[in-house]
This record gives C-alpha cells, structure tokens and sequence, in this order.
C-alpha cells in the first residue's frame, strides 16, 4: 500500500508546489511549469505501471492474432493478441498468449481473429537480482496480462482492423520475400524492413552483438532514416512543394510504423524526424536537445512503459552522442579534400554514437566491441545498401525475371555479410567482458560527454582533465571487487535448479538450470566458474550449461557423478558437456569418500558410490550427494535423489537443500529426521510440491524460490543468515 500511494503523494505534494509557485514572473511560472509537468508524469507512470488487471481465472477470449507466432523449446507457440475481449468486455492493451502444439491449428496465421478458452494469468516481476522481469517486458510492448492454452480454439476469419491488417500484410511480405530469396535471406530482409527479428538465426544476432552492430538486424531509427531519406528524395524529384512534403512523408511514416507493428524503435524514430521536419517547415531553428526533448516526451506518452527498455536507453544515448560529441569532433578536425571530410564526418559520427551508448551498453550487456567504432561506418554502408536491395525486391517481387534475379542478388550479398560477421565474431579479443554498469561508470561516462561535449565552454586542459577523470572513473567501476565473504545464492529458475556459491574468490556452481539466467547472473558480476557441479544429466539440472558456451564464461573444472554419462541421461545435455569439455573444461567423476577442498571449508561426496551406478538406470539415482561444510555451518544437497538412494546421503546438516524439488518421492519422513535442518531450501516444484514441503517441514524454516524468488544463504563462523530477493507472502 505504502508503495502505491508515493507516487499519488509525490506527485499531489508538487502540484501544490505548483500552484504556490505561480505569479507574474517568469521564473516562479517556469518553476511552476516544471512542478505541473513533473507532477503530472508521475501519475502518468504509476497508472502506466500499476494497471488494473482482470482476474486470473478461465476467460472466454476473442481477439487478433497480430504478430508471427514464435517457437520455443519443447512445442511451445507465443505471440501477441490485439483487440481482446474477455467474456465479452474490451481489455484494454493486447495479451501475451503462449500454448504447446507440435504444429499450428489450420489457418492460424498473424491477422486473424480467433476465440477460445484460455487461461488469464498475472505476469510475474523480477525474481533474480538483475534477472528478466517478464512483467515489464509485456508492459513495454503494451500487454497487461498473458493468456495460456487453446481449448475450443477457433479461428473465425480475417480480421478488420488495423493492427489486424498489417499483421496479415506483414506475414504475406514475409512469406513472398523467403519464396524469392531463400528462407535465410528472406529471414534477413524481413527483419531489416519488417520488422520481424525472430527469423534471423541466433547465432547471426550473438555475432553481429559482438561485433557491436546489432542494431542493423532490425527496425530502427537507421532503417527508419533511410526510409525517410528516400521517400523525400523522390518527392523532391517529382517537384512537389515543401509545404505538401511534410503531411506525405507522415502519412508515409505512419503507415510504416503499423506495417512493422507500431515498435518503439520506429515510432521514436518517426516522431523524432517529423518533429525536425516540422521545425524546418515552420522556419524555426532545430535545436537537438530541444527535439530530442520532445521526442522523448511524445513516445513516453504514447508508450510510458519503454522507459525501462534497453532499446529506448541505447537510441538516445545514441542521440544525445551525436548532438553532443559530433559537431565538436567535426570543428576541431577539418581534413583538405570533400572525400576526406566525409570520411572524418561519417567516423566522428560513430565515435560520437559509441560515446553515447557506453553507459546502455555496459549496464544492459556487460560487454564492449572493441571494434565497433571501425566496423560501425563499414556495417552502415553496406547495411544501406543491402536495404536498397531488399526494398527493390519487395517492390519487384512479382516481375518477372527481374525479381527473381533480385531474390538471388539479395541472398548471395546476406550470404556474404553474414559469413564474415561470424567469421570475425569468432576471433579472440573482439569484445571486452566487463561487470554491470554502476554508480561510479554513469558519473564517469557524464565526464566523458562534458570533456567531448560543445554545451561547456571549457579551455583544452580543462577538457583533458575531465575527459582523464572520466576514463579513470569509468575503468576503475569496471573492475570487480575482490569477494571476501562465503554465501550462497540459489535462484529462482522455475521448476529446475541452479545455485551459486562464492567463497573468497571461489566460484562453484551447482546445477544450471535449463536456461539463461544463470548466464545472465555470472555476466553481470563477471564471473567465471571454477567447479561446475552437475548433479546429474537432465535437462532441468544441466542444459542452462548451454548458455555458458553462448556466453562464452569460462568453466574450469566439471564435477559429475560417477557413471553420470552412462545414465539415461537427455541427449542434449550429453552434447552440451561434450562441447564444454571442448572448450577446455575439465571432467572430474566423483563418488562417496572424496572431498574437496574450499577457502571457507570443503565439500564432502556422499553419493554415489563407486561400482552401484548401473548404465542405463535413471540419472535421478546416481545424483550427486554434496555436503557443504562453510565456515562452521553444514549445508547438504542432493539434486534429484530419490527416496530409494536418499538415506545414503541422509546427514546432519544445519540447511538442506530439498531434494527433487520437493517430490513426494523424495524428501521423506526419516531422511528429514535423520538431518534435522533448522532450514530447508526448495527451489521450484508447483503449488502441490510446495505445501507438501511444508507439511514435511516441521518447525524448520521453509525458503522456496516460489515465494521468496532468489533466496540467499550468508555464512558466518558457526552461523547463517537467509534472504530472499522477494519479500515473503505473509
């Protein structure tokens, strides 16, 4: 409640500031002005963020199907819905809607209208420090609520409206231009003009990532330019007045936005050209913080929830380098010959956009390019002119001979830039893994701006002093702390598990979950692992390796259980450790009696046994039994282990990890006697698991990651403190 009612009262605290404020000089009524405006977004933001939401309960649905329908892992389908109705009544915004099918229902296509009945759900926040808040990511993209499943599916035509319409259209360009070029080129092109990402490979977008020229994979204010660029260019040669320009290279825009399904990137970018367009028409000088002000505002309006995206973080930091740093690089450099000043314009443009999204980049990505400022004119050009090709081809599509040669032209010119990005990508040294972004990285980045910047007037040993200053704050927030205490974290990573253990400077991991969130942790702390425990082969407990080899986070050593590959272990996570051990890890099987060693204390094998493991059993059997001994406390944990093997492993420990996600397998009566914990860990399991949990409890104290999200375990000598990252329901 105390939460909610802030913003209400900031935000009615500066209204009556307001109001104090007014008079007849321009100060108090600027001051004013501030206050109202101030006042009035953060009602603004707190409604934005704080929706009404429909009960979680089964809903009759009907609604527009208006983006491609996505595959993930194991059949699952996800798109958005527009234009919902539940029971009936409008819902206001779109849904996120997710379901399995090994194949999509005949005619279920982007554009259509569909009914059913569906689960509604209330998307969840954060439930990791620095983790993926799914609440968020569907509010940026305007969705309040998620809807699950497909019963009584229906799909009852085309739809009529808008959003409706350029889906179904989107989808046919999409189609029309992987029939010309080939499903990867055609893939290309309709990112780069559509808007539709999902169709580049993964491994293109983690290369071109890399390389620090990922923003030429999808709609953006580059694409948007070139557009913009085009279309005036044509106008001009048709002779039409200025005056006619502007309402034609709107409409232009604005159609544009809707075919690549009204994406923040596109519609900061329109807004911000017309506005300088408009400017130029009404004969008043364009000044760029003032457009990019206004910009700021006008798409914070249409779309409040961007604020917090990365995308919105890197384009006007873009924008702001480039208003700030370029015209100062270009004055205080005037090479002889127009080639040359081009040249230096288009590199002062790039070193000026790196400027600006160095402070995004390292908090949102945890990762400089090193090449970037060479490669960023290079990826331009022949970004451009690939685009060029592309647009032809859409244009031209169905032309005889010339379309198809186009289709051909446009594949063999994305083969060529894609092969050399991978190729490059690959090469050591190309991008410099740094911690998260902090305090000390944002004040120095704002020296580095007033050092390069023309806003301050400053002599050049004054510039140079700043601009010093800034690169020593900068380079100093980016090397990691030395770890001094033992704790350990377990997060919260749905029904699997995976766990984190920093003792000194040691890093073991324990498990991996099956996907990216403990890549995402280890990154943003610039973590490398020392021990990788895998307390069996499946998928819930081992396939989140995966993402370590993506991220490249160095592994040193692996620690199995004995027989472990011999299991019925899951054929992904077989591969997964081969291409670890390829990397350089080391595999080490371990089994009952041996122990290793640790900075706070050591960590004791208690199952399997050496000879028990039989090939083919299943790997639940053969998990990993670890007894953590830090620092005086006794910590036991045991995978998937069930009741069968369980008492092997069943010693006095101070926190128990609970076993099998608290299964009723596992976990029994005389297994908790027999450790007698004061505290009891559980990570995942549904709503079932956990109250069995709790029964079984007693009077230790129960921490889930379903509750509490990431819980935290800090060691003392002889003691433990525990913490969740979400408070407790009660």
């Amino acid at each position: 409640v105390k939460k909610k009612r802030g913003p209400i009262l900031i935000g009615a605290g500066l209204a009556l500031a307001a109001l104090l404020l007014t008079g007849r000089r321009p100060g108090p009524r600027g001051a004013a002005v501030f206050a109202l405006t101030v006042s009035a977004f953060a009602l603004y933001g707190w409604a934005a963020w704080h929706p009404a939401l429909p009960e979680a309960r089964v809903w009759h649905v009907e609604a527009t199907v208006a983006d491609e329908i996505r595959e993930g892992g194991r059949g699952q389908r996800r798109t958005l819905l527009r234009d919902v109705t539940l029971d009936g009544t409008p819902l206001r915004g779109g849904a996120y809607w997710s379901f399995y099918a090994d194949e999509l229902p005949e005619g279920l296509t982007p554009g259509v209208r569909i009914s059913g009945d569906f689960s509604l759900y209330h998307p969840s926040g954060r439930d990791n420090p620095g983790g993926f808040d799914f609440r968020e990511y569907l509010l940026q993209r305007g969705c309040r609520v998620g809807l699950y499943g497909r019963t009584n599916l229906v799909v009852t035509g085309p739809s009529r409206s808008l959003r409706g319409l350029a889906a179904a259209l989107r989808h046919r360009l999409t189609l029309g231009l992987q029939a010309r070029m080939g499903e990867e080129a055609g893939g290309w092109a309709a990112a780069m003009l559509l808007g539709v990402r999902s169709l580049v490979p993964s491994e293109d977008q983690d290369a071109f990532a890399r390389l620090g020229i990922a923003h030429i994979l999808s709609v953006s204010g580059f694409h948007v330019a070139l557009l913009f660029g085009a279309l005036a260019w044509l106008l001009s040669r048709l002779g039409t007045p200025r005056a006619a320009r502007f309402p034609v290279l709107a409409l232009g825009l604005g159609f544009y936005s809707v075919l690549t399904g009204l994406g923040a990137p596109v519609l900061r970018a329109s807004v911000l050209i017309l506005l300088r367009e408009w400017a130029h028409l009404r004969h008043r000088r364009a000044e760029g913080l003032h457009l990019l002000s206004a910009a700021a505002i006008l798409t914070l309006l249409l779309s409040p929830g961007q604020v917090t995206g990365a995308g919105f973080h890197l384009t006007y930091g873009a924008l702001l380098g480039l208003i700030l740093v370029a015209p100062t690089l270009t004055r205080r450099f005037r090479p002889r010959g127009r080639a040359a000043r081009g040249l230096w314009r288009a590199f002062a443009a790039t070193i000026a956009v790196q400027a600006g999204i160095l402070l995004p980049m390292l908090y949102w990505y945890q990762e400089l390019p090193l090449l970037s400022l060479l490669l960023n004119p290079l990826a331009l050009l022949l970004a451009s002119g690939l685009m060029g090709l592309y647009w032809l081809g859409l244009l031209l599509m169905g032309v005889p001979w010339i379309g198809p040669l186009l289709g051909r032209l446009s594949a063999w010119a994305t083969g060529l830039m894609t092969g050399g990005a991978r190729l490059l990508a690959e090469s050591a040294g190309v991008t410099l893994w740094t911690p998260r972004a902090n305090l000390v990285t944002a004040l120095g980045w704002l020296l580095l701006l007033a050092a390069l910047g023309w806003l301050w007037r400053l002599p050049r040993r004054g510039r140079l002093a700043l601009g010093c200053a800034g690169l020593l704050l900068t380079a100093v927030s980016l090397v990691p702390p030395p770890h001094r205490g033992t704790d350990w974290t377990m997060l919260s990573v749905g029904s699997a598990d995976a766990a984190v253990l920093r003792d000194g400077d040691a890093v073991w991991v324990i498990d991996c979950g099956e996907d990216a969130t403990l890549a995402a942790y280890l990154r943003q702390r610039r973590l490398s692992v020392d021990t990788l425990v895998l307390t069996h082969l499946h998928r819930d407990h081992a396939l989140g390796a995966e993402e370590l080899l993506r991220d490249r986070i160095p592994v040193g050593r692996i620690l199995l259980p004995e027989g472990a590959e011999e299991t019925a272990a899951d054929p992904e996570c077989l591969e997964t450790l081969r291409r670890l051990q390829a990397s350089g890890a080391e595999v080490v099987h371990a089994a009952r009696g041996d122990v290793f060693d640790l900075p706070g204390g050591r960590v004791s094998v208690l199952w399997p046994e050496r000879g028990r493991v039989r090939p083919g059993q299943d790997a639940n059997h053969s998990s990993l039994g670890l007894l953590f001994e830090l620092r005086g406390v006794r910590l036991l944990t045991c995978g998937d282990l069930t009741g069968t093997y369980e008492g092997y492993s069943a010693v006095p420990a101070d926190l128990l990890k609970m076993p099998h996600h608290g299964s009723a397998a596992s976990g029994g009566e005389a297994y908790l006697a027999a450790v007698s914990p004061s505290a009891i860990l559980l990570s995942g399991g549904d709503e079932a698991r956990l109250e069995l949990t709790r029964e079984r409890a007693g009077d230790a104290e129960l921490w889930a990651t379903r509750e509490r999200g990431a819980v935290t375990v800090s060691f003392g000598e002889g003691q433990f403190t525990l913490t969740g990252f979400r408070e407790s329901p009660e």
